[in-house]
């Protein structure tokens, strides 16, 4: 007769956690955090209910030896960005124990740190793990800010602008689709984010027959399109100017017969008109940087599975690398931090 299984009891689960914390520091009893969803205790090192998986009282989680997980969003999921507030001076000291606390290299986190702007440094699926970080660096002197994509709202592009219309008192922004007016005194102090948006097509085409892949064919292609984003006061979402599709005709005889060289005009034009305006142009500098905090988003467009003339089958993909909401979670974290 075979074995039959043993029953699990409640007593045989706290054995078993007490066998996870068998890793843990010792604590006192007044030191371990009660779980508000179960009333187990837990010790004060971890950010999430050992019993229930249910989140703990952070004002009650010892930050200073807080397991951290660094776990990062999974593409379809909003996630909390840290962020350097860029409003003071950081000694090489800071930089290198905030480097330590985040578990960075210490020269690209360096690099991206040094436009002296709001840059994220990392970027993570739970909140609390993101508040603990956050209390650590604010402990170094290291000035944070730990923003959810629930307020960046990312997926969720500007308003794209066909048009500018320059007056004597203000400027008229056109909407692409609606041709809605928009209008703006020259008193107001804009926001330029300048910035591009960058797609990158992958075609291939691979060949399987015994059991073998090969690629027999392959092509990509690389579009990458100016942009600047423009938020006027107490407008969290802003408008987007493309250097595709735009009438750059509001420059009149300053227009010039290059795309790239009409941007550069018109942005000059904005910063004139509207002299308290505020220009961010260090999108392109940290670009690379933000490749590992943020990631870039990979559809597959199409997928075509047949049948060669000589036998085997032919598998043709198509990727589309698109930087289009990591340029605008950029946008909208200096939209909020300046």
């Amino acid at each position: 007769m075979a074995d039959e299984p043993a029953l699990t009891t409640a007593n045989d689960h706290d054995q078993d956690a007490m066998l996870v914390m068998a890793d843990d520091t010792r604590f006192s009893k007044d030191e371990m955090v009660a779980c508000s969803e179960c009333n187990r205790k837990n010790p004060p090192n971890r950010l999430a209910c050992l019993y229930c998986g249910a989140g703990l009282d952070i004002a009650e989680i010892r930050s200073d030896i807080a397991k951290i997980t660094f776990q990062r969003p999974e593409p379809w999921e909003d996630g909390f960005t840290i962020a350097y507030v860029g409003s003071q001076d950081l000694s090489i000291e800071t930089i290198e124990s905030a480097a330590k606390i985040l578990q960075l290299e210490l020269e690209t986190f360096a690099q991206l740190l040094s436009p002296r702007m709001p840059v994220p440094i990392i970027y993570l699926k739970s909140l609390a793990e993101a508040q603990v970080l956050a209390s650590q660096l604010s402990e170094i002197g290291f000035g944070c800010a730990v923003v959810g994509d629930d307020l960046l709202t990312p997926r969720r592009p500007p308003t794209r602008l066909r048009s500018l219309e320059f007056s004597d008192k203000g400027a008229v922004f056109l909407d692409f689709n609606t041709n809605l007016r928009f209008e703006f005194s020259y008193g107001d102090k804009l926001l330029l984010i300048a910035g591009s948006i960058c797609k990158t097509r992958s075609e291939t085409t691979v060949k399987r027959s015994k059991r073998k892949l090969k690629v027999t064919d392959s092509a990509e292609s690389i579009s990458d399109e100016m942009v600047v984003d423009i938020y006027p006061p107490s407008d969290v979402f802003g408008f987007r100017v493309r250097s595709s599709g735009f009438d750059f005709s509001c420059l009149e005889d300053q227009m010039q017969p290059l795309t790239a060289e009409n941007m550069r005009v018109l942005l000059e034009t904005l910063r004139s008109s509207f002299p308290s305006s505020v220009l961010v142009n260090v999108y392109r500098t940290v670009k690379p940087q933000l490749e590992e905090i943020w990631p870039i988003d990979h559809e597959n467009q199409s997928s075509n599975v047949s049948r060669g003339t000589f036998g085997g089958v032919r598998v043709e993909r198509v990727i589309v690398a698109d930087n289009t909401t990591q340029f605008t979670r950029f946008s909208r974290l200096q939209r909020h931090l300046l």
